[in-house]
């Protein structure tokens, strides 16, 4: 236990010194307001049909806690994923082997760290749900009990499932970077998607298929709609209904802590096997311990270093010399390609002739999509691959870095998006389906400078996976206008436009401001 400590402790005192740590933190306050809002906003962040309780202590903490638990399951598991990476590249896990710690002693720290820096993140949204009912000034009268029961039955259960997936899917080498991104993503929807169909209508709750914990306070609270609003139809909602504001609201004296505390002690249970189970594919640094491969496989991994280094190379010398604007570009694309395996390039192919040759149904809401997450891996390292490379004396010492290579990293991208999409340009303008091409356009902008800002203002690749995969599901597949940059009206096109140029002036700001240093 003094080992698991120790590692616990120092990971911990690591990630809460980062200025990217105070951030988060004022990032929480300000989601904890919109959390609960006021009498008179359009919109609810938990929604009961046309019912509502008022805001006593009991409701309030309730209802952060069933947030705190959406917002954290997602985000801080991007968040705390990067523990075990960290450790490589700065060389301090090449020392830690050195030492007779155990595997399973680093992955429990590992573990223990994620559970208390996410801790925190839940405990100022505690403190905020406090505030938060007296500045709404419905009860003043605050209940410790009640506002902290939530936090610890629903979120802290909950905070250990995403700790422990976070250390998984860092043991397993398969899972690093973008590909265990996007199915984590995917699991995320399946943990809030399963326990709906037994909160939504007059569903049974089963807490079995509830690691995540926020169904069962949403469960309580439909039942006592039930008793006091016999005509109340089930109906609930997560995360902003704007149509259903509370008509009627009732006094909810607090959650049944006792009713599903076994399951929550036993997804806990699960949640520390997990993290001790994540011991046997971790290598302890060791590199013996790794994964064995075949020799092609070697063969191609030292072919894709050795394309790395030349196209950082080459990018160096033209930016060194009075190259042209092209060659900047290429060299800059095949920074983005230097990695991907000939696998990926027939599967983009496939994409390209599927968007050329389906309905444009499909190819607008499912085709293109998917098109378009393909790449995610290529995006997600522009505006942070020099730092983590460890190229930037190289690039940023050469003339006019800023004016240079800046712009060609962003015309890559550009490049790489308009390709990969250039089937589905092809027939939408065969369908003179004007208003989709215009919106495909603004896309091929619009991506590449989310992914340049987020990396330049990040220095990794999480902030815009997390952010694209948001903006990728709630608008591109669902079709929510806010996030939507492939409708095809003449506002969202000029929105998105204007978010472009925000981007583009943040990824330049950070740029110049990094440079400065």
């Amino acid at each position: 236990m003094h080992a698991i400590l120790a590692i616990a402790r120092a990971d911990f005192r690591e990630r809460v010194r980062r200025s990217s740590f105070l951030l988060v933190l004022l990032a929480t306050v300000a989601a904890s307001y919109a959390f609960v809002p006021a009498r008179s906003a359009g919109y609810v962040t938990m929604g009961f049909g046309g019912y509502g309780g008022i805001y006593n202590t009991a409701w309030v903490g309730t209802m952060v806690a069933v947030l705190v638990v959406t917002m954290l399951s997602l985000l801080g598991f991007y968040l705390v994923r990067d523990a075990i990476e960290r450790d490589e590249r700065t060389g301090v896990g090449q020392i830690l082997a050195t030492t007779p710690m155990t595997r399973m002693q680093y992955t429990l720290g590992k573990f223990l760290s994620h559970v208390a820096v996410l801790a925190c993140v839940a405990a100022v949204t505690t403190v905020m749900a406090a505030v938060m009912q007296e500045l709404r000034g419905e009860v003043r009268r605050i209940e410790p009990f009640q506002l902290v029961l939530p936090f610890l039955v629903v979120v802290l259960p909950a905070l250990l499932v995403v700790a422990a997936l976070a250390v998984v899917f860092e043991s397993l080498r398969w899972l690093r970077g973008a590909p265990g991104s996007v199915l984590y993503f995917f699991v995320w929807i399946a943990l809030f998607s399963v326990p709906v169909a037994s909160v939504a209508g007059n569903g049974r709750y089963r807490p079995y298929l509830d690691p995540l914990g926020w169904a069962s306070p949403a469960s309580q609270i439909q039942e006592t709609v039930h008793e006091r609003f016999p005509e109340y139809r089930g109906d609930f909602v997560l995360g902003g209904d704007i149509s259903r504001r509370p008509v009627h609201t009732f006094v909810w004296q607090g959650l049944d802590g006792m009713r599903d505390l076994g399951w929550r002690f036993l997804w806990a249970l699960v949640a520390v096997g997990l993290a001790a189970a994540a011991a046997l594919p971790f290598h302890r640094f060791d590199p013996e311990r790794m994964p064995r491969r075949s020799g092609g496989e070697r063969a191609s991994t030292a072919r894709s270093t050795g394309r790395g280094r030349r196209a950082w190379r080459r990018l160096g010398e033209r930016l060194a010399g009075r190259s042209r604007t092209l060659t900047l570009v290429r060299a800059e694309m095949a920074l983005l390609l230097r990695s991907r395996r000939r696998g990926w390039g027939w599967v983009a192919l496939g994409l390209w002739l599927a968007c050329l040759f389906a309905p444009i149904a499909a190819v607008r809401h499912v085709l293109l999509p998917l098109a378009w997450v393909w790449p995610l891996p290529a995006w997600s390292s522009m505006g942070s691959q020099e730092a983590r490379h460890r190229a930037e004396t190289l690039v940023f010492a050469c003339p006019r870095p800023l004016a240079r290579q800046l712009p060609a990293a962003f015309l890559a991208g550009v490049l790489l998006t308009a390709l990969l999409g250039s089937g589905a340009a092809l027939h939408l303008t065969s369908a003179r389906a004007w208003g989709e091409l215009g919106a495909w356009g603004v896309g091929t902008l619009f991506v590449p400078a989310l992914a340049l800002a987020a990396g330049v203002i990040s220095g990794g690749p999480r902030l815009f996976e997390v952010t694209y995969l948001l903006v990728w599901y709630l608008g591109l597949l669902n079709g929510l206008p806010v996030f939507d940059f492939l409708a095809p009206t003449a506002g969202a096109r000029t929105g998105f436009l204007a978010a472009t140029l925000c981007l583009l002036v943040l990824a330049f700001a950070g740029r110049a401001r990094r440079l400065r240093r």
